[in-house]
């Protein structure tokens, strides 16, 4: 062991970006639309204003206070090396809103210091370069960090699962646990029109998540009843009574990493710079994610095709496959179904964890390779250095769990813009979209 040290540090900054005015009573003007009349539709409006916003005479800045606890340690003359810390940051007196006052009142509640949100989170380095022979050297750069936010204090007793309360893990996304299809062995029998008259011993009833004239059959999405009551739903949708939702995901990005791994030998060089996210989910109302789901798109998408055939014979249902990656194609499943806490989804698209979008990635962000003139050379023409380098950014994707067309760095849409007519082409799957691509030639000269 070349060094050790073992650090720690505690500290606490106090946070005036809370958002403007938030210490002044405001008045704002009602739009136009929210205003009433006087006479008749030929005449102006009259011009309305909201009462005075209401302020807490307690208001005060928010506080941050941090712990840090590190290490950090050095073998082999400080050939390898590692640092490691884990910290603590708890936002203290966080701006919230205040217990809910009665419409009487004609404003809502002030903003108080009453919420807590506690960050832990650790990180890892380690660093190794060694030289043989007295001109070739190797270097390896790795890190490795992860964190949870999770709210310890908040005033709102109903926890909704839409809403911020006490207990709740930052970026938490709620759903069902995807079971499989429906069979036709699901249900008890069908009318003359081909819908289900039952659901058959031990499945758990859907009827709750039907809206808008769909009803659940075969081919369709089957839910799991995790309560065991027989009925999927969700519950009052809060955090103590949800039913059968729960936590399909979160949209915080956790065991970010890179690395880089470069060498250099009688003046060539080389380095290579990888960077990654180890887990990440999203949940959006896409077509790119599940086919015709949207009332507005009829695509569907090459990566698509599996998806769940059958028709009604008039007596029995026809189906080609019962089991495919989609089930029945209905449109409008982005819309808001039957369970008020969830964001938009319906149908065989409620957030679930079967088409959740994984936004883990492994990219080579950058590429560099040179090589320096040897000065024998360059100093005849009075020249300290030149260096001849290319350079790539964004080169390629070594993994990619995104089940849709999207850039899981940046969350974009990622296209096949070669098409040369200026369309967006076919949504890309895999790779990266060539916008992000750049590729670059140069020379550097140290006089």
């Amino acid at each position: 062991m070349s060094n050790g040290k073992l650090r720690a540090s505690f500290g606490e900054i106090g946070n005036q970006a809370v958002g403007s005015n938030m210490f002044l009573s405001t008045v704002s003007n009602r739009a136009s639309s929210r205003s009433y009349w006087l006479g008749n539709s030929n005449t102006t409006p009259v011009s309305q204003f909201d009462s005075p916003t209401l302020v807490s005479d307690e208001l005060s800045w928010e506080r941050i206070r941090t712990l840090d606890v590190g290490l950090d340690v050095g073998f082999f003359n400080n050939e390898l090396t590692a640092t490691f810390d884990w910290y603590q940051r708890t936002t203290l007196d966080m701006l919230a809103p205040a217990t809910s006052m009665p419409e009487t009142l004609g404003a809502r509640a002030p903003y108080t210091n009453n919420g807590t949100l506690r960050t832990r989170g650790w990180e890892l380095s380690i660093n190794w370069n060694h030289v043989f022979n007295n001109d070739f050297l190797v270097y390896a750069e790795a890190s490795i960090g992860d964190f949870k936010s999770k709210v310890t204090k908040w005033d709102n007793d109903s926890k909704l699962l839409n809403s911020t309360y006490e207990g709740m893990t930052w970026g938490d996304i709620w759903g069902f646990e995807t079971d499989r299809l429906f069979t036709t062995a699901d249900f008890t029998g069908f009318d003359a029109n081909g819908k289900p008259t039952g659901y058959a011993t031990g499945i758990a009833s859907q009827v709750g998540l039907e809206n808008n004239n769909f009803h659940y059959g075969p081919g369709d999405v089957k839910y799991k009843d995790l309560d065991g009551s027989g009925v999927i739903d969700g519950g009052k949708g809060t955090a103590d009574d949800h039913g059968d939702l729960k936590v399909i995901g979160n949209t915080m990005p956790r065991y970010q990493y890179s690395f880089r791994l470069g060498a250099s030998w009688k003046g060539f060089d080389i380095d290579a710079f990888f960077q990654g996210v180890g887990k990440r989910d999203i949940w959006t109302q896409s077509s790119m994610v599940y086919p015709t789901v949207r009332s507005a798109d009829a695509t569907i998408f090459a990566n698509e095709l599996d998806y769940w055939k059958g028709t009604w014979n008039g007596s029995a249902w026809d189906v080609e496959n019962e089991q495919t990656q989609f089930g029945r194609l209905y449109a409008g499943g982005n819309e808001k179904g039957t369970i008020a806490v969830l964001n938009n989804g319906s149908k065989n698209f409620y957030p679930q964890s079967r088409y959740i979008s994984h936004m883990a990635y492994l990219r080579l962000k950058n590429l560099t390779i040179g090589y320096t003139i040897p000065q024998k050379y360059t100093q005849r023409a009075h020249i300290e250095k030149i260096r001849v380098y290319f350079s790539g950014e964004n080169l390629c994707e070594l993994i990619n769990r995104t089940n849709g067309p999207f850039d899981p760095e940046t969350g974009g849409y990622k296209w096949d813009t070669n098409g040369g007519d200026g369309s967006l082409g076919n949504a890309v799957f895999g790779r990266i979209d060539p916008f992000y691509r750049t590729l670059s030639f140069g020379v550097q000269v140290t006089l």
